[in-house]
C-alpha cells in the first residue's frame, strides 16, 4: 500500500536513499548482503567461519529491490540456513570502494526455538567477538554498535516494528480482527517492507489480499484520515477494514489495480490530475475536521517562517558532504528574499487552504474500476493546495516525451476545479508560483516535522537536499 518508487527523488530518500547506490548502477550491479541474527535469549550473534576468518551470513545478488522490502531477505535466509526470521532493520548501507559492491545489513528477529548453526557457524558473544579476525572489518563497526545496544538497552526511540514479538502480536491483530469480520485467512501474515516510515504486511484471504500498514507517531493523523476519505470519497480512497489508534495499525483492502505509474496512457494520468484536484478542492470544507483529527496545519506565513529555518541550517543542507555543494548552498542563500516574496505573492490569491498529499505521483495512484484511487497520506497536511504537483509534471515528462502538450493539458486538467476561486489566468500564475514554492514546502516538512522524530536520520536525510536541488 505504501509505493516503492514514488517519484525521481525516491533514489536519494524514501526508498533508496544512499546517493552512491544510484550512480553505481552500471550493470551488472553486485548487492551484497550480510545478516544480523541474534540467538533467542542470549547477547550472541551468529557467525560463519570461513576461510580468511569469521563473517556474518552473507549473500550477493544482481536483482535490485528496494532496501525496505524485506520479504525477499526473509526467504532467502530460510532457503540459506532453514531458518525462519523477521527483519527489524537496516543498520547499514554503503558501497565497497574496492570492490564495487552495495553493502547492505540487516538485523532479524530469531524466530526459531529449536535452530542450531550449521557446522561451521557458532553463536558468539562480545568478548569472543573482540579477539576473532573478520572477513570484512566492515562488519566489525557494525557488531560493535549492536552489542553496545545489547548491553545498554534498546533506545527508546526505535520503532515498535522493529523489536522482537511486535511482528507475532500484530500478525495476531491481523487475524482476530479478520474472524471477527467473518473473513477467512488462507495463509501466514508476511512481512514485506520495514523501516522508519512505516511497517507493511500482508496476508492472503479466501477473497483477497489484505494490508496492513503500521505508522510512527509523526504520521498517526494517516489512520483516521484514511478512514475519512473512505467515508466521503470511497470511490478515489482505499477501504479500510479496521484502524489500531492505540498500536497506529491500519487494515486495508487491496485495491486490486494497477499503479498509474504501469500503465503509459496519458489521458489516465491526466483524469487522475483532474480527480485529484476535485478531491482536494472538496476538502476545504472538510479542513476544520482534518486538522482536528491530527493533519498538520502548514500556512503560508509557516513556510515562510520554515524557509528562513531551513536556509540557516547548513548542516541540514550539506549534510556532511553527500547533499548540496557549498556553491550550491550560496546560490540558495542568495534567493532567499525572492523565495519570500513569491509567499507573499502567493497569499494575495483567493485560494484556500485545502487537503495536500505531500508524496503525491504515479506511484501513490492505483487505476481501479476505471477510475482513479489515492493512498499513501502520511505526508500530508492541510496547506496550498498547489503543492501537490512538485513532482508530477516531471513523471509525466519522462513517461510522455512524445506528448508536445503534456504541460498545458497537466495543468489545464488540474486548474479547472479552481476556478470557482480565481480566473483562469491567475490560476496560472498562482500555479506556476506555488511549483517554484513546492521544493521549499516539502524539504521544510521533512526538516521540521520529520527528521527530527527519527532514529536512523539517514533513511531519509537526503530528502532535504534533494528537494532544494530542484530549485537550481
Amino acid at each position: 500500500m505504501d509505493a516503492n518508487a514514488r517519484h525521481p527523488l525516491a533514489d536519494t530518500s524514501h526508498d533508496e536513499n544512499d546517493e552512491r547506490e544510484k550512480h553505481s548502477m552500471n550493470p551488472p550491479a553486485i548487492y551484497e548482503y550480510s545478516a544480523v541474527i541474534p540467538h533467542r535469549t542470549q547477547p550472541a550473534v551468529l557467525l560463519l567461519h570461513t576461510e580468511n576468518g569469521w563473517s556474518l551470513p552473507c549473500w550477493q545478488t544482481t536483482e535490485r529491490p528496494f532496501w525496505q522490502t524485506c520479504d525477499h531477505i526473509n526467504q532467502t535466509i530460510q532457503a540459506l540456513l532453514a531458518l525462519r526470521v523477521i527483519t527489524l532493520r537496516c543498520l547499514f548501507i554503503d558501497q565497497d570502494t574496492g570492490s564495487g559492491h552495495l553493502i547492505r545489513v540487516y538485523e532479524f528477529e530469531n524466530r526459531d526455538a529449536q535452530w542450531r548453526p550449521p557446522v561451521n557457524g557458532s553463536w558468539i558473544g562480545f568478548s569472543e567477538f573482540k579477539t576473532l579476525p573478520l572477513t570484512h572489518q566492515m562488519q566489525r563497526a557494525v557488531l560493535e554498535a549492536w552489542f553496545t545496544e545489547q548491553i545498554e538497552g534498546i533506545p527508546t526511540a526505535r520503532r515498535a516494528w522493529a523489536r522482537t514479538g511486535w511482528f507475532d502480536e500484530t500478525a495476531r491483530w491481523i487475524v482476530e480482527t479478520l474472524q471477527g469480520q467473518a473473513i477467512e485467512v488462507s495463509e501466514a501474515v508476511q512481512q514485506i517492507r520495514t523501516w522508519e516510515r512505516s511497517c507493511l504486511l500482508r496476508v492472503a484471504t479466501t477473497h483477497e489480499q489484505v494490508y496492513c500498514k503500521a505508522v510512527p507517531a509523526m504520521f498517526t493523523h494517516e489512520l483516521p484520515l484514511t478512514q475519512h476519505l473512505d467515508v466521503h470519497w470511497p470511490s478515489h480512497a482505499s477501504s479500510v477494514l479496521a484502524a489500531n489508534r492505540q498500536q497506529s495499525l491500519l487494515l486495508l483492502r487491496d485495491f486490486g489495480g494497477p499503479k498509474l505509474g504501469e500503465r503509459g496512457i496519458f489521458a489516465r494520468w491526466e483524469e487522475a490530475v483532474h480527480t485529484f484536484a476535485m478531491l482536494q478542492r472538496e476538502t476545504v470544507t472538510h479542513a476544520d475536521s482534518l486538522i482536528a483529527m491530527g493533519c498538520p496545519t502548514r500556512t503560508l506565513d509557516d513556510l515562510i517562517e520554515d524557509i528562513r529555518t531551513l536556509l540557516a541550517d547548513t548542516e541540514a543542507l550539506f549534510v556532511g558532504g553527500k547533499g548540496l555543494t557549498s556553491s550550491e548552498i550560496a546560490a540558495l542563500h542568495a534567493h532567499l528574499p525572492h523565495f519570500l516574496n513569491l509567499c507573499q505573492e502567493l497569499k494575495t490569491y483567493q485560494l484556500p487552504y485545502a487537503l495536500e498529499h505531500g508524496d503525491f505521483g504515479p506511484a501513490n495512484v492505483a487505476w481501479v474500476e476505471q477510475r482513479p484511487l489515492f493512498f499513501d497520506w502520511s505526508d500530508s497536511s492541510v496547506a496550498h493546495p498547489f503543492f501537490s504537483l512538485c513532482l508530477f509534471p516531471e513523471e509525466m515528462e519522462i513517461s510522455f516525451p512524445d506528448t508536445p502538450d503534456w504541460q498545458m493539458r497537466q495543468r489545464s486538467a488540474y486548474l479547472r476545479p479552481w476556478v470557482r476561486y480565481e480566473s483562469l489566468e491567475r490560476l496560472t500564475r498562482a500555479f506556476e508560483i506555488a511549483q517554484c514554492l513546492a521544493p521549499l514546502h516539502h524539504a521544510s516538512r521533512y526538516h521540521r516535522f520529520i527528521l527530527p522524530h527519527m532514529e536512523a536520520k539517514w533513511e531519509m536525510t537526503l530528502m532535504i537536499p534533494a528537494y532544494l536541488r530542484c530549485l537550481l
